[in-house]
């Protein structure tokens, strides 16, 4: 396998620079305690040994079969000598500091500092070293230590310009990379999502009550929330009693710690996400109740994910996060922060709490490659793109904002992404090669959402610019407890929703709840958007804010052909919650399943091991004396995983996890198409759709392609447990006459009266 040239920290990492001659080759490693290396392939566990007996000790994977590592001898020559390694060198002080911030940040150019994270080596994380670290600094560089606050495994401080050379050659440190400004993603989805009613529901579910999500918590981190709005009534009450407790909230416009003890929803955009997720009321002016996803669902509005799990939260959305990156005149997309490493390393540690990210508002802007990136480029959550709703809109560039709730216009297109909704794929961190990963992971509905209003008198105007319904003249909204909002902001809870859904369903039939689990079987049920196209407004058409000397990067006002899922701009689709439901084996012996049932760690596999799951395929059922056309199988498989956290600015997967479908001598790899023979090594969701899949038996095969870090390992290096993942699948049929689909509600499959056609799951 040829070497791949790797970035660290946007620096470029060039073999020729690590050997003799090189200009950042060193002759031994008297000077330092760490290293990185690069191997020609995954080491396997032989080889891993053989380097710890020389003194090495793998902290972190970066990328490329590429190392960072302990390393107290002296004496590289052996080292060197091994046949399995391309370089090892020791870390140069160059990669410490990220290439934007070298370059000027995004810092105001009347401002002397920069805001930064300074993350020290896995060895010197600790309160003691942390401590330690920041005084050494500030001693250094004859600051106060208490410009440098520890975190969790990092300072969090400022440096000037001239400081950052100085503080990247100390040996502790690894990275410096700037802190960028969080912001909120903001700016009647139940039926667009193919939510069923309760009666619909009971039949085809066990009750009702699953589907309204009774019992199940979701976490809702934003910038305030509205305390005993009623639309968050205790269940089986009108105004008294809640379903959501709120607690020190994260200021997202404020570092300053003194910001944190204020709940109230100044912005009106807290009480809006949580009412997509769990709000239920009767709004006066609107013929159906104003419910969210998981209307019946508890919330927990906080601060940190910890403290949403440590309330038995299994579902945590987030709608806010890191807009693109202003470097001089130009708009960059981030790549894989520090809260990324963050969200990634919560979803490892829990791997029963689902996490979501909205993908952000930057789709407007023309970048070199897509707009997603810090929070929403993490692995392990399920970031979330904006298509339009079914309302009517209308696309009016004169008022604010161009979309609007408008009677007399034609409806909305719910294949048709929001002209705001960032794309990806995430950030190529490889000179020579691409880790690009898809995402948005699906896309809900996010254009002109109605949903609760704060109460606080700072919001009251808040809300004012739509039509709906007919109402008065000044477009006031039908009561003042409601408002219409848009943005990822609005299509993350209402996903969210749906998440603790797939948890109240895998809970009702005793099956394990992961997060990798939940992710599979939503991404199982998505609808390729590929029949559509996207509007793009831009400015001069709108009034926006964006940064001075910018306006030139705005892509032309355009219609923008949307490729097929996965894609960039849809990531796997819209999701669909009833058709997800369908691999839930539970769910009226519908022909689904998912993999584990039970004990996931148990399923983990090792380096080069492969686990096959066997799903039958039947003869389709004949429709003689029907008015049925031919009916044609479709396969729908998906695997994912909870990968390791990756190092700052990778994003690479640490552990490489491998899917494909077997059938009739014929091989389909995950995310490819039908004609790929090479199995996808960049994303951690992969997902197969065989149309017509040959009748007899069909295998799932996932293979662990690397393992550099177990689920029971103490650290990087320790495959103690192996890689877990999940699996969702279900098989269909189509009536290829016409539009209709139809779906089996029994395994047996032998007859037409085993087909039910269910309206809701119509193929759009």
């Amino acid at each position: 396998m040829d070497p791949v040239t790797i970035t660290i920290n946007g620096n470029v990492v060039h073999h020729s620079a690590q050997r003799e001659g090189g200009a950042h080759f060193a002759p031994d490693a008297s000077h330092t305690n760490y290293l990185i290396l690069q191997s020609f392939s995954p080491l396997d566990d032989t080889q891993r040994e053989q380097l710890s007996e020389l003194g090495v000790a793998i902290q972190q994977y970066i990328s490329g079969n590429t190392y960072f590592c302990r390393y107290d001898p002296h004496e590289l020559e052996e080292l060197r000598s091994l046949p399995f390694l391309n370089f090892v060198n020791p870390y140069h002080p160059e990669y410490v500091v990220e290439d934007a911030l070298k370059a000027g940040g995004s810092k105001p150019p009347d401002e002397e500092r920069h805001e930064v994270y300074i993350t020290p080596h896995d060895d010197c994380t600790s309160p003691a070293d942390l401590a330690s670290l920041a005084q050494r600094i500030a001693d250094r560089l004859g600051m106060d230590v208490s410009e440098f606050v520890p975190q969790t495994g990092y300072l969090r401080g400022w440096l000037r310009p001239e400081d950052l050379d100085i503080v990247a050659k100390l040996d502790q440190v690894r990275f410096i990379s700037e802190v960028q400004e969080d912001v909120a993603f903001n700016w009647i989805a139940r039926g667009d999502i193919n939510i069923l009613d309760p009666t619909a529901a009971a039949a085809m579910f066990q009750s009702a009550n699953q589907y309204e999500c009774q019992g199940e918590v979701v976490g809702v981190a934003d910038m305030g929330f509205d305390v005993g709005h009623p639309a968050f009534a205790s269940v089986g009450s009108t105004s008294t009693g809640s379903r959501a407790t709120a607690i020190t909230w994260r200021q997202v416009e404020s570092k300053d710690p003194k910001d944190l003890g204020n709940v109230k929803d100044l912005n009106a955009h807290g009480t809006h996400v949580a009412g997509s997720v769990a709000g239920n009321w009767n709004s006066p002016g609107v013929q159906a109740p104003v419910m969210g996803t998981a209307p019946k669902a508890n919330l927990y509005c906080q601060s940190v994910i910890k403290q949403a799990k440590a309330q038995g939260a299994t579902v945590h959305t987030n709608s806010w996060g890191t807009p693109l990156r202003a470097v001089g005149p130009n708009l960059q997309q981030n790549d894989y922060t520090q809260e990324s490493v963050d969200i990634d390393t919560s979803a490892w540690v829990n791997r029963d709490l689902t996490i979501l990210f909205a993908a952000g508002n930057d789709g407007r802007y023309a970048t070199p490659g897509g707009q997603i990136g810090a929070q929403a480029a993490s692995k392990n959550c399920i970031t979330v793109g904006a298509c339009e709703p079914s309302h009517p809109l209308d696309y009016d560039p004169a008022r604010t904002p161009v979309s609007r709730y408008s009677v007399g216009q034609p409806r909305g297109n719910t294949n048709r992404m929001g002209f705001f909704s960032s794309v990806g794929p995430t950030k190529n961190t490889l000179f020579r090669g691409n880790n690009s990963r898809i995402k948005p992971d699906v896309v809900g509905p996010g254009a002109c959402i109605y949903s609760a209003k704060s109460r606080d008198a700072t919001v009251a105007d808040l809300g004012k610019p739509f039509d709906y319904l007919g109402t008065p003249p000044d477009n006031a909204s039908p009561n003042d407890l409601f408002m219409f909002q848009q943005g990822t902001s609005m299509a993350t809870p209402v996903v969210a929703g749906c998440c603790a859904v797939i948890c109240k369903s895998l809970r009702i039939g005793r099956i394990a709840i992961t997060s990798a689990l939940v992710k599979a079987i939503l991404v199982n049920g998505t609808i390729d958007m590929t029949s559509t196209r996207v509007t793009q407004r831009m400015i001069g058409k709108r009034p926006i804010t964006v940064p001075p000397a910018t306006p030139e990067k705005f892509l032309p006002e355009a219609e923008v052909a949307l490729s097929g899922s996965p894609s960039p701009q849809q990531g796997f689709g819209r999701i669909n919650q009833a058709k997800s439901l369908l691999c839930i084996p539970t769910n009226s012996g519908i022909y689904g399943g998912v993999y584990p049932l039970s004990n996931p760690p148990a399923a983990a596999l090792q380096q080069d091991k492969i686990k096959e799951i066997d799903i039958d395929i039947p003869a389709a059922p004949s429709t003689d004396g029907t008015s049925l056309g031919p009916l044609v199988s479709r396969l729908t498989v998906t695997m994912c995983y909870t990968d390791a956290p990756s190092v700052l600015s990778s994003g690479s997967l640490v552990n490489k996890m491998a899917m494909n479908v077997k059938a009739g001598g014929q091989v389909r790899y995950g995310n490819k198409t039908r004609t790929d023979t090479q199995p996808d090594q960049v994303n951690n969701v992969q997902k197969v759709i065989w149309t017509n899949v040959p009748v007899g038996q069909a295998k799932v095969c996932v293979k662990c392609l690397a393992l550099n870090w177990g689920i029971q390992g103490s650290a990087l290096g320790d495959t103690k447990g192996g890689q877990d993942f999940a699996v969702a699948w279900y098989l269909e049929w189509v009536d290829t006459s016409g539009n209709a689909e139809y779906r089996t509600l029994s395994n047996s499959m032998t007859s037409v009266d085993a087909i039910k056609t269910i309206k809701a799951l119509q193929t759009p």
